[in-house]
C-alpha cells in the first residue's frame, strides 16, 4: 500500500512537471512569435467642431454628399444626427437614399452598400451607383468597408489594387466629383482564453490586415486626395489616448474599448466622436471645393 502511494505521488509529480514544461514552452512560443501584443500608448490632439470656422459649415451645407456604408456607417450617421441637433450652425439635411434625383439640392445622402464580408461587392456597388448617374449629381462621394470585410485571410494587396483601379477610373471620368477615401474600421483587441488560444494557434491578426490595407491607402492618397481616417479616429479615445502595438511592418491600432458596443460596432460615445471627425473632414473638403480654380 505504501509503495502504491509513493507511485501515485511520483506520477502526480511527473504530470505536473510535464504541465509546467508545456507552459514554459508555450509561453516562450507566445513571446517569440509576438502573439501577445505589447500595447503602447500615445496621445493625439484631434480637432473639435468649435475650432472649425463658420465658412466651412457654410460651404458644406450648400453641397450634395453621398456616403455608402453598412452597419458601422449607421452608427456614424446616428452620431451625425446627435451633433446636428446640438449645433445649429451646421445645417445638413440627412436622407437615406441612393436615387440620383434626390441629389438635385443640398443633401447628406447615405445608403446601404454591398454585402458584409464581401469587400468587392461594396466597391462594385459604389462604382455602379456613381456610373448610374449619382456622380453627375453629387459634389462629394465616399464609402467605407466594414471591419468584417478585411481579415487575416484577405488578399490585402490584391484588394487594394482593385480599389485603386476603380477609384482612379471614377476620378478620371468624373473630375468634378470629389472622392474621399476612408480607412477600414477596427475591432477591439480581444483578450481572455479564447483570444489567447487563437493567437497561439496562429489564426492571424485581423486588425493587422486592416492596418496593412490602411497603410497602402494612406501611402497612395495622403497629401494628394482627401482621406477620412476612420481607423485612427476609432482608436483615439475622447481624452486623446490612443493604444497601439507594433506588428511586422505596421503599427496596429484597435478600436478604443470606450467606443465599442460589442467589440466592433460603435456605441453612442463612439458614434458621436467619429461623426465629429467626419464632419470636420467634410468641412475642410467643402472649403477646398469652394475655392476658385
Amino acid at each position: 500500500m505504501r509503495e502504491r502511494t509513493r507511485w501515485h505521488s511520483a506520477r502526480r509529480r511527473t504530470v505536473w512537471s510535464a504541465g509546467a514544461v508545456a507552459a514554459v514552452l508555450i509561453g516562450g512560443l507566445v513571446v517569440r512569435r509576438g502573439v501577445v501584443p505589447a500595447m503602447q500608448v500615445e496621445h493625439a490632439e484631434l480637432p473639435r467642431l468649435e475650432d472649425v470656422p463658420s465658412v466651412a459649415w457654410e460651404s458644406l451645407t450648400g453641397l450634395r454628399v453621398f456616403f455608402g456604408h453598412q452597419s458601422v456607417g449607421y452608427n456614424v450617421v446616428a452620431g451625425l444626427q446627435q451633433l446636428l441637433a446640438d449645433n445649429a450652425r451646421i445645417d445638413l439635411r440627412i436622407v437615406e437614399t441612393d436615387r440620383p434625383d434626390d441629389y438635385e439640392r443640398p443633401i447628406f445622402g447615405h445608403a446601404r452598400l454591398g454585402r458584409n464580408g464581401d469587400p468587392r461587392s461594396k466597391l462594385d456597388a459604389f462604382a455602379d451607383l456613381m456610373e448610374g448617374g449619382l456622380a453627375e449629381r453629387v459634389d462629394i462621394a465616399l464609402f467605407k468597408f466594414c471591419y468584417v470585410d478585411i481579415t487575416a485571410r484577405t488578399d490585402v494587396v490584391g484588394l487594394f489594387e482593385r480599389y485603386r483601379q476603380v477609384m482612379g477610373a471614377l476620378r478620371a471620368k468624373h473630375p468634378h466629383t470629389l472622392f474621399v477615401h476612408v480607412t477600414v474600421p477596427l475591432c477591439i483587441v480581444q483578450t481572455g482564453p479564447k483570444a489567447w488560444a487563437k493567437r497561439v494557434l496562429g489564426r492571424g491578426d485581423n486588425n493587422l490586415a486592416r492596418c496593412r490595407f490602411n497603410a497602402l491607402l494612406r501611402k497612395e492618397y495622403a497629401g494628394r486626395e482627401p482621406i477620412f481616417d476612420l481607423a485612427e479616429q476609432e482608436a483615439t479615445a475622447t481624452d486623446g489616448v490612443r493604444w497601439s502595438y507594433p506588428q511586422d511592418e505596421c503599427r496596429v491600432y484597435a478600436l478604443a474599448p470606450a467606443f465599442s458596443s460589442d467589440g466592433g460596432h460603435l456605441n453612442t460615445v463612439g458614434s458621436r466622436a467619429v461623426a465629429e471627425q467626419l464632419l470636420i473632414t467634410l468641412g475642410r473638403a467643402a472649403v477646398n471645393l469652394a475655392r476658385p480654380e
